[in-house]
């Protein structure tokens, strides 16, 4: 059984290796590809906290999903060389990420990035973002041949690789060695995370930090871990600060781990915290409502002036079924993921890169649906730890309130771990191997059915 983990490690390395020199040679980049080799040694160094006995495949695991995010990062590369004027267009965020990369990696000195990114507040949303990749872009142009997109995406994908490595310690805490490797390779590779993980976009990155977070809550409480909370919560401040506004309710539930049965402490404790945040975050909260409003407003236009007849019938309803139908939406059933398909740029890479949406939205829809019915139709939700059940109605609130301004899924994936670590608890402890044959075979099914009936609608109202 070890000789077999041991090649498996060997095999899973060579693959990753095998990626890095395939992705240097069609790249041409120098500093793109020591960059991808030091996010690889960096995955097996993180793989060092992993304990000792769950280690090798932790590092199998990181090395499948380096190796898969590399490929996509690879082929989304081809695709934008491809289709430059596809990619370089004034609305597209990682068109806007790269001329800031390449605007800021430009300074004279480290210090002068620091200080574009931060002092100057050019870039007053998503300073600590600015800061990352035009670190990126400053010492490839002083120390290789210059900044690169494919480096870029490469420092998406290390982010992705990570959230692996701490998706595994996370599932760790609640399954054996291979029921924790197999549901996180799953989470890793087949759901939307993946699909921005080799994306020049901030998202990745909060959703490691989010990750984090849930693995510190759920263990024994400790002062070490709530300053870790309280500096993750800073560290997603300086990406979108809304994302770390809301990392203050996951570290008020720790607390509440900590004091839960001394009520005055927690009543004390909330009040404070609540008074506090009013003070200093007033106008973040602000802020950020407004940022709600703003979106809520441009996506109807938006969707008012497309073809979609799904959105169009969902701003037409009186609240709160309005709200209730884009959260509904957001999780079931997605705007018509086979658009960027069917519409995407005539070439294979970026067919292949625009297929993802489609593929992830199916896989989520069962997903989330088996949820709803071993939740509400089969009472299964105290099967599952209590402390799984709080983190999983707070990240559920956070998906309410999100998608009523902002219904992009990179946006509310931060979450999605706990959303799927509730599915994985559920499958394996509240119901039987056949029951869970039958449920996904049931939604399998019905994805197809709605499929139907919705193109139907579309004919119609069109």
């Amino acid at each position: 059984m070890n000789k077999n983990k041991y090649q498996k490690l060997i095999g899973s390395s060579f693959l990753s290796l095998i990626v890095l020199i395939i992705a240097s040679i069609m790249s041409s980049s120098n500093a793109a590809s020591i960059f991808s080799l030091i996010v690889w040694l960096t995955g097996h160094i993180f793989c060092t906290f992993i304990e000792k006995e769950n280690r090798i495949e932790g590092r199998i695991l990181f090395n499948f999903v380096f190796s898969a995010l590399s490929i996509f990062a690879l082929i989304h590369y081809m695709d934008t060389v491809v289709d430059y004027n596809e990619f370089a267009v004034g609305w597209r965020d990682e068109y806007k990420f790269w001329m800031m990369s390449e605007e800021v990696g430009n300074r004279s000195s480290l210090t002068e990035v620091f200080k574009e990114s931060f002092s100057n507040w050019k870039y007053g949303g998503y300073p600590g973002y600015i800061l990352y990749i035009g670190i990126l872009s400053y010492y490839a142009n002083i120390l290789f041949d210059g900044n690169h997109l494919f480096l870029q995406f490469m420092g998406t994908v290390f982010w992705g690789s990570m959230t692996s490595i701490v998706m595994y310690r996370l599932f760790l805490l609640y399954f054996n060695k291979p029921i924790a490797y197999k549901n996180v390779l799953f989470f890793s590779l087949f759901t939307v995370v993946f699909a921005y993980s080799f994306m020049l976009l901030r998202d990745t990155i909060i959703v490691f930090f989010y990750t984090l977070a849930f693995y510190i809550v759920l263990k024994k409480f400790s002062l070490k871990g709530l300053f870790q909370l309280l500096f993750i919560s800073f560290l997603v401040w300086q990406i979108r600060y809304q994302h770390g506004l809301f990392i203050g309710l996951y570290i008020l539930y720790y607390l509440y781990l900590r004091f839960e049965r001394d009520k005055i402490i927690i009543i004390n404790i909330a009040i404070i915290v609540f008074s506090l945040s009013i003070i200093a975050f007033g106008a973040y909260l602000e802020s950020s409502f407004e940022s709600l409003e703003r979106y809520d407003t441009i996506g109807q236009e938006y969707v008012m002036e497309r073809d979609d007849a799904m959105g169009k019938i969902l701003y037409s309803f009186p609240s709160p079924l309005k709200e209730v139908g884009f959260f509904a939406a957001s999780q079931f059933w997605h705007y018509r993921p086979w658009n960027k398909f069917l519409y995407s740029p005539d070439n294979v890479y970026g067919r292949i890169i625009n297929f993802l949406p489609v593929l992830f939205g199916f896989l989520w829809f069962i997903i989330m649906m088996a949820q709803l019915k071993w939740i509400l139709f089969q009472k299964k939700i105290n099967r599952i730890p209590i402390e799984i059940k709080h983190l999983f109605i707070l990240s559920l609130i956070f998906l309410f309130i999100v998608v009523q301004g902002a219904s992009d899924t990179r946006r509310i994936m931060v979450v999605y771990p706990i959303l799927f670590l509730n599915f994985s608890l559920l499958k394996n402890r509240a119901v039987t191997k056949r029951s869970w044959n039958k449920t996904r075979n049931e939604y399998i099914v019905l994805y197809f059915l709605l499929f139907g009936v919705y193109m139907t609608l579309i004919t119609f109202l069109n």
